[in-house]
């Protein structure tokens, strides 16, 4: 059979497939014609190596008519497709996590500062209060008002301090998390971009394994591209959750943090000052009450933080895994043992090869993410015990002095018939006012070591941490270095 191919300036590599196909299997008269048309489009999609026909007509040489082969370039394309896919996950969430931190360095900074002059101002007024009580508890009607308001004043300024570094704190999470949400890194955000790069890498990786046959490295391939979606998941799964107990964390410490202040600045502070002012003994035992609803605050805020965010989390990372069913328990570990089984396919030169450096990159960059995680929750738990242990003896300083201070205002009794009675209980009540501040003293003193202290050694702890590569900046730079190099290495 004759075919006159008159496009054609030359013979091309389409021109001698389907005279190839034409010569090797000879039409029948339906084929001839009803559909030559057909039988020569199907043939052009076919894969032609081994097809080349002899010169003059005749059997073609080589392997079978038509040699069904693997679509080597494509599964290679969508391969890339996938890989492409899982690094942007994985950067995505890691930029994530560096604008989620438990504590920014501005508000370590504002609280240790303020905390320092609230507890400063607070012990010089206890201190003058103290002095004032027991210099003039044995002769009371020499005690001026003048002389008697100025550390309840000073009381009342340092309770004022407090409630405005609490009310601070409150505001600067909430431009914090306003400023993240701009750039895209709050929770709402990430989580539809995260299901969304999640949905088209499942889509791609059913698309891949509808491509495979039974060739072992691409099956292995498979399974270690499913092992670092997995992982991406579960790590997408962990960073969301966390970012979940930070927020509950923040919100149970300010709720607490401002009931403490308030009832402290505006019925302690406020009775305090208003006692000595107004020289009327009987409003301390308000104030007493003031700092007897305050110090549960100092001692509950820790807890009601730290095991509410932590609660916080766990629900979070058991809805979302019970959203997801399909994760495996351990992805990672699982990813190197299928990254072995790979390697062990001796598939060097080949482009599963060219890509298993890729994929032992991407398995190193997932664990700097756990190592992170690791290094913040100890370094979240060894602050737990310090400020609880701290707050804890505040509070109970605090209870005891405003239990002073009750019983100091209820006891006290002006009798006009029965002067010496008076001068009696007046004394009683100069006496226990200054034991009250005094009570106050050994913690504000602690508070104002303490507080700057702390702040320094975080400070401090950050940097070695960062230093050992087991911080935040430092874990996430060399996160983003190793998938700089995994894109790299499937180009």
């Amino acid at each position: 059979m004759k075919v006159q191919i008159d496009f054609f300036k030359k013979p091309t590599a389409l021109a001698l497939a389907a005279m190839a196909l034409l010569t090797t299997c000879p039409p029948t008269l339906a084929e001839t014609e009803d559909a030559p048309r057909i039988a020569l489009a199907e043939a052009s999609d076919l894969p032609l190596k081994g097809l080349t026909p002899p010169a003059g007509g005749g059997e073609a040489s080589g392997a079978p008519r038509i040699a069904m082969v693997e679509p080597a370039g494509d599964l290679d394309g969508i391969t890339r497709q996938i890989m492409s896919k899982e690094i942007e996950f994985a950067r995505m969430t890691g930029d994530y996590r560096l604008h989620n931190v438990p504590y920014t360095a501005f508000r370590k900074w504002y609280t240790a500062i303020v905390s320092t002059a609230a507890y400063s101002v607070a012990d010089a007024g206890n201190i003058v209060t103290f002095r004032n009580g027991f210099s003039y508890h044995t002769h009371p009607q020499d005690f001026t008002v003048g002389r008697s308001e100025v550390g309840p004043f000073l009381i009342m300024i340092g309770e004022l301090l407090f409630f405005g570094r609490a009310f601070g704190v409150m505001a600067t999470d909430v431009i914090h998390n306003e400023m993240i949400k701009h750039k895209g890194y709050d929770r709402k955000t990430y989580q539809g971009k995260a299901i969304a790069l999640n949905a088209d890498i499942r889509a791609l990786l059913n698309k891949r394994k509808a491509m495979i046959s039974t060739d072992t490295a691409a099956v292995q391939e498979q399974a270690v591209l499913q092992d670092v979606a997995d992982s991406l998941t579960r790590e997408y799964i962990e960073n969301y959750a966390r970012a979940t107990r930070i927020a509950v964390s923040h919100i149970g410490e300010n709720i607490v943090t401002n009931y403490a202040a308030a009832t402290g600045a505006f019925i302690g502070g406020l009775g305090v000052y208003k006692t000595a002012v107004h020289a009327r003994p009987k409003q301390l035992s308000y104030a007493g009450i003031g700092f007897l609803l305050q110090g549960p605050g100092f001692i509950l805020k820790d807890p009601i933080a730290y095991f509410g965010g932590r609660l916080a989390e766990s629900n979070t990372t058991k809805r979302l895994l019970s959203e997801n069913p399909e994760l495996q328990s351990d992805p990672i570990a699982q990813l190197d043992a299928d990254r072995q089984k790979l390697a062990s396919l001796s598939v060097s030169g080949q482009v599963v090869g060219s890509r298993a450096k890729a994929y032992d990159l991407m398995s190193d960059a997932l664990k700097k993410d756990q190592i992170v995680q690791k290094n913040e929750n100890k370094r979240l738990l060894h602050r737990y015990y310090h400020d609880q242990f701290i707050n804890a003896l505040e509070g109970g300083a605090v209870i005891g002095a405003g239990a002073i201070f009750c019983k100091a205002g209820y006891k006290f009794h002006y009798t006009p018939t029965n002067p010496l009675n008076t001068l009696f209980t007046a004394r009683l009540f100069l006496k226990r006012f200054a034991i009250g501040a005094l009570v106050f003293t050994p913690t504000a003193s602690g508070g104002i070591a303490d507080t700057p202290l702390e702040a320094i050694y975080d400070s401090y702890r950050h940097k070695k941490d960062n230093e050992e590569g087991v911080g935040p900046q430092a874990g996430m730079k060399a996160r983003m270095e190793l998938l700089d190099q995994a894109s790299s290495a499937i180009k």
